[in-house]
């Protein structure tokens, strides 16, 4: 049985035409099959259209000396298996089309061949899952994916004929037969992905990444195409827990995804919004009812008041669409802030920062999810552990003991300074220890950061707090003067914070870049781990356990360099009774122009410098 010949000559001149012209788009629409408009998808498998032993067709069609024939009669078998309604023989006749083409591409000069080839491999990639879908329903299985897995072969196959082309990619070149073949990889790839993430195989993914990224294929490729392309890679992320890269590839998806792309968004939000939660981040009420995500409403309102009972149930309720997208132990994972606010409405309402564990455990009762207070210890731990809680349990007593001091972080922060594993620029910059280009980074950040955030409000005891870092660079400049070591930005930047968070006090801020300065070891092995492993927490909570010594030992020398200039001073016949008394009111006060006086004294040893210098302002 073949196609009636009225159909077979149509087919077969619109082939001719777009393959003697070489146009790239007659060539697609010659090689296209009108899948959408049949009733294929849900037809019974009549199986008596073609076979993998050959065509039932026998037309011969060649061009510019190059053999077409078999494009032609597979194309011919495609088209008399979907008039057939049989779905196992249009893969199969699909299958031998895209192999053919395959085979034809690696003859032809140029990249004008590029588009039939992309709708040919996602016309298998279709067919094959339709089929799949189609055996698997009449057999009462769920996990022959036969020719699915086939498919993907055939599509390593063009995957791998354009990957290799030894013509140079040209970003924005028309197609043509001078063109490079690489300009169809990132299409090909993405259809790999989504195959990929079908067959639950996606540990082939890496063997895609490397080689394109490489060659920075995915930045040269249609916005379309590199859209697709960060919303698989942002998947991938997400399931090897690298939530930064993740939010980072999402975001640009969805920055960049059509406007009227509304399906896309959503699709893109489905794993954006899970990936921002995990990391406090939560949406709007107007974006869900926008885009119709009422699954996560629940999840979020649960986080917001910490209601435990709303949040478990919303993610009860939607476990099995959760499960199929993969997201389900990802959100599991945000119980965690759940927590967090549940125990934060505690501190406020007891408010005093020693809690009973026995009024946490009432409060799970009251919300109709009773524990023991084993338990409330275990979620404790862990909510201190990783950050959430500043505070330590006592387990005699069982009582959880807050810090006076923000006893519940908002990582204002970590967000300024996390970016190590978000950029890929700063990531360079680490590996090549290029301190300067990443103190640079950071300190633009940080004034972009300020510009739109308001800031804990500042002391005005706090002279750090008044001072920009700028200032406060240059007043440890001035009081190490002919120090050792250069400042670092991303130092600087990390004590002003600290201080304007009230995480450290004015002395201490300045204490731990003078002591940096000065060669101190310390404080020196502190920043050059977070150089190297990028781990912002464990190096601000580093900071802030250092501060205090080593602001007591400027204290000390202070006070030395205090005794020895009063000495000079009660023996100096310059001063005078009244003189000595402001001096000692200056000196209890810490009054700038004292300490700025004595500190050119310790540096040049100039008494005349000095009595001049206090005498004249005193």
């Amino acid at each position: 049985m073949t196609l009636p010949r009225s159909s077979i000559n149509a087919l077969r001149s619109n082939l001719d035409r777009a393959l003697s012209a070489k146009d790239p788009a007659a060539i697609a629409t010659a090689v296209d099959v009108p899948l959408r408009n049949t009733n294929v998808i849900g037809g019974p498998s009549g199986g008596n259209s073609s076979s993998t032993s050959g065509s039932v067709h026998r037309e011969q069609l060649k061009v510019d000396g190059v053999d077409w024939s078999n494009v032609l009669n597979y194309l011919l078998d495609v088209h008399l298996a979907i008039a057939s309604n049989d779905l196992a023989s249009t893969y199969e006749a699909q299958s031998s089309l895209h192999s053919a083409l395959n085979h034809n591409l690696s003859s032809t000069k140029g990249n004008w061949l590029i588009p039939g080839i992309h709708t040919v491999c996602r016309n298998t990639h279709r067919t094959a899952a339709l089929a799949d879908e189609y055996v698997n329903r009449n057999a009462g299985t769920r996990n022959d994916h036969k020719r699915l897995q086939s498919a993907v072969t055939l599509l390593q196959a063009s995957y791998s004929k354009t990957l290799n082309d030894r013509v140079e990619l040209r970003p924005n070149e028309p197609l043509s037969e001078e063109g490079s073949k690489k300009v169809g990889v990132l299409y090909i790839v993405n259809q790999l992905f989504s195959m990929y993430f079908q067959l639950n195989t996606l540990r082939l993914c890496k063997n895609l990444l490397k080689p394109v990224e490489s060659r920075s294929i995915h930045e040269s490729g249609t916005m379309g195409e590199m859209v697709t392309y960060r919303y698989y890679v942002g998947r991938l992320n997400m399931f090897e827990d690298q939530y930064e890269l993740a939010e980072q590839n999402f975001d640009y998806a969805l920055k960049h995804c059509h406007k009227s792309s509304v399906a896309n968004k959503k699709r893109i939000l489905n794993y954006l919004i899970p990936v921002k939660l995990l990391r406090g981040r939560l949406p709007t009420n107007k974006l869900l009812e926008k885009y119709s995500l009422y699954e996560f409403v629940p999840l979020l309102n649960g986080m917001r008041t910490g209601n435990l009972m709303e949040f478990s149930d919303g993610l009860m309720k939607n476990q099995d669409l959760f499960i199929r997208r993969g997201t389900y132990l990802l959100l599991e994972k945000c119980k965690m802030i759940c927590y967090r606010n549940l125990f934060k409405r505690i501190w406020k309402i007891v408010g005093t920062e020693q809690i009973k564990l026995d009024y946490i455990a009432a409060s799970f009762k009251w919300l109709g999810m009773p524990i023991d207070l084993d338990e409330v210890e275990c979620i404790l731990a862990n909510l201190i552990f990783k950050s959430f809680i500043r505070g330590y349990l006592s387990h005699a007593k069982r009582v959880l003991v807050l810090s006076k001091k923000d006893p519940f972080p908002t990582a204002k922060v970590s967000h300024v300074l996390k970016w190590r594993r978000a950029c890929l620029g700063g990531m360079q910059v680490v590996d090549s220890d290029d301190a300067e280009v990443m103190d640079n980074m950071i300190e633009r950040e940080w004034s972009i950061y300020c510009k739109n955030n308001q800031i804990v409000p500042k002391s005005d005891a706090t002279s750090v707090a008044e001072e920009s870092q700028e200032e406060l660079k240059t007043v440890v400049e001035h009081k190490v003067e002919g120090k050792d070591k250069e400042i670092p930005e991303v130092l600087t930047t990390a004590c002003s914070c600290l201080a304007e968070l009230n995480d450290v006090t004015a002395n201490e801020a300045t204490a731990i870049l003078a002591s940096y300065a000065k060669g101190n070891q310390v404080v020196a092995d502190v920043y050059e781990t977070y150089m190297q492993d990028g781990d912002t927490d464990t190096f601000l909570s580093m900071l802030r356990v250092v501060a205090p010594t080593l602001a007591q030992h400027e204290e000390e020398d202070f006070k030395q360099l205090l005794r020895e200039a009063f000495q000079h001073f009660v023996e100096d016949e310059s001063f005078r009774a009244v003189d000595l008394a402001a001096l000692r009111l200056a000196a209890v006060r810490k009054d700038k122009l004292l300490i700025s006086s004595l500190l050119d004294f310790k540096n040049d040893d100039d008494v005349n410098a000095l009595n001049a210098n206090l005498l004249v302002h005193g």
